[in-house]
């Protein structure tokens, strides 16, 4: 098994990838959620705003990063590490937990 800073690592990795994905959805999501009343409404639905703003729907991408990186790290490695405590107490591999413990982990 890998080691649990490479768990982290991995987890990190996972959350660089998500960010790709949510960073755009949140940003039109957010927009879509300020806007005043129907008459000044600026866009009218989740394609009109990617069409209005092209690229710059990835605006806050840098902080979304900063946020995803280090909350994947935590949770893939403290998931893990919870995982193999739980082995150890137990007496049994990893691969025969049952299914609390694995909630207990986190997972």
């Amino acid at each position: 098994s890998l080691p649990l800073w490479k768990v982290a690592v991995c987890g990190s990795l996972a959350g660089l990838a998500n960010s790709v994905v949510s960073a755009p959805v949140e940003f039109v999501k957010a927009k879509l959620q300020t806007q005043d009343t129907e008459e000044t409404r600026e866009f009218h639905g989740s394609l009109d705003v990617c069409r209005k703003l092209g690229m710059g729907i990835y605006r806050g991408f840098g902080a979304t990063v900063l946020r995803e990186l280090p909350g994947y790290a935590l949770y893939f490695g403290g998931n893990e590490a919870f995982r193999r405590l739980f082995a150890i107490r137990q007496g049994i591999s990893v691969a025969q937990l049952g299914s609390f413990s694995l909630f207990l982990a986190g997972g």
